[in-house]
């Protein structure tokens, strides 16, 4: 193991964001426990927490990732549905003699280095989502409020803002959960926190398309582990999602309408969680 490295713990489920809490992450050799984590996110796309640490750790060392959820909704490692972590976990690991020439260190939290694109995002947007009767700006008001066709509607509509199918609500109210339950609470895209951002758990509800060991393309660290249907897996955890995934597959039948949008691909979810996590920036182009 290098001396800075990166750190995925991949999950077969998509986890809830409070996965991202430090406590449930441990690095240890013998007594010595206080490695510091200079960052830490929940990716939901690929199903992992991924950590990077302040300090070289020492060399020629053991030591054992340990990995246990937190006591109370707001700290534990869960499923997004509730479903408990089978834990605690640990991985013994040791760390190299020395740093290997020309060894760089492990800083960031995204594993692919090529630059963040915020106009690819917003292609995506527009070519995918900004449809007739959907997140358009065209004669009619854009669904929800939500307008996807350009930069500047995602910014003004999306980033930041509330999620109107998914406000709090003060009480619970008949077959709805108590507020704060998944998916209560959520804006439409949070800044630099794709975990916590309502469009891409929609996107992944709808169940992307194409093959999902193709996003390595965008990221060579997305493999999608041991589940036989990623898709399927996806589709079933985000039952909890009001509403259709998007982009819409079921408009109205009327021939003036148009028509269902395809689903997006899995490289193209992916991409939408990087943009996000890099702080979800306009297109200026």
């Amino acid at each position: 193991m290098p001396l800075h490295p990166r750190f995925v713990v991949r999950f077969d489920r998509i986890l809830e964001s409070s996965a991202d809490y430090r406590p449930n992450f441990a690095i240890r050799s013998g007594v010595f426990t206080n490695v510091t984590f200079r960052e830490i996110r929940v990716d939901p796309v690929a199903r992992q927490v991924i950590f990077v640490i302040a300090d070289d750790l020492l060399p020629q060392t053991r030591y054992v990732l340990h990995v246990e959820s937190g006591p109370d909704a707001s700290s534990r490692i869960a499923a997004i549905d509730g479903a408990p972590f089978d834990g605690p976990f640990d991985q013994p690991f040791t760390t190299e003699s020395a740093r290997a020439p020309g060894e760089v260190d492990e800083t960031t939290f995204d594993p692919d280095a090529s630059p963040d694109d915020p106009c690819v995002a917003a292609a995506i947007f527009a070519q995918s989502c900004a449809g007739a009767n959907c997140h358009g700006s065209g004669t009619e008001a854009p669904a929800m409020g939500l307008n996807l066709a350009n930069s500047a509607g995602v910014q003004a509509t999306a980033v930041d803002r509330a999620a109107a199918s998914v406000a709090y609500e003060a009480t619970p109210s008949a077959g709805q959960p108590a507020a704060g339950v998944f998916p209560y609470g959520l804006p439409i895209i949070r800044t630099g926190q794709s975990a916590a951002s309502y469009l891409i758990y929609k996107v992944l509800r709808r169940g992307p398309a194409g093959d999902p060991a193709g996003a390595a393309a965008a990221d060579p660290s997305f493999v999608m582990g041991d589940v036989p249907d990623p898709t399927a897996r996806a589709v079933a955890d985000l039952q909890a999602v009001r509403g259709s995934g998007m982009p819409h597959d079921s408009l109205p039948s009327d021939p003036t309408q148009a028509a269902p949008l395809p689903p997006l691909q899995w490289s193209e979810v992916h991409l939408l969680r990087r943009w996000i996590d890099a702080g979800a920036r306009p297109c200026t182009r």
